[in-house]
């Protein structure tokens, strides 16, 4: 599979909970993971897309 002719850069589940600047005492992260999944790409390649998923909640 060739490389995107662009550069762009996700936040890593980390970098997004630091961004957001919640006081730690104030909240629970509840899920923090990386998932996975295949995906076509628009010729019928074989491709996977990575998504970050967070779930934080209130204490």
């Amino acid at each position: 599979m060739e490389t995107p002719p662009f550069e762009h850069h996700f936040p890593t589940t980390g970098e997004l909970l630091a961004s957001l600047g919640l006081p730690p005492e104030g909240w629970e992260v509840e899920l923090e993971d990386l998932v996975e999944r295949s995906l076509p790409g628009p010729e019928g390649q074989e491709g996977t897309r990575s998504d970050s998923v967070l779930r934080l909640r209130r204490s």
